[in-house]
């Protein structure tokens, strides 16, 4: 678990970690079309961070949760949005 600057919350930064099948395109693991994002707690938080803590792009949550599974998925990803807004002061 870790806390993440800005926010006074913990998430559980591997939840979700089993293996995917997932198809490969240059390099990339698909999954479903998006990109699987591989069992690393700090790059899923680095992709909420970049769609939720910057204004342009975050807030509402919903529309962050939107772009945030538009182009990405690992599992569990649903819950692990939820608990960081969960943590969200504005």
């Amino acid at each position: 678990m870790t806390q993440s600057s800005g926010h006074q919350k913990h998430l559980v930064l591997n939840e979700g970690c089993a293996a995917t099948n997932g198809k490969k395109k240059n390099e990339l693991v698909l999954h479903r079309g998006n990109i699987h994002v591989p069992c690393d707690g700090q790059l899923r938080l680095d992709i909420v961070k970049a769609h939720h803590d910057y204004l342009i792009s975050g807030h509402p949550n919903w529309w962050m949760m939107e772009l945030v599974t538009h182009n990405f998925w690992w599992p569990r990803m649903g819950n692990y949005m939820v608990d960081y807004v969960k943590g969200c002061d504005l």
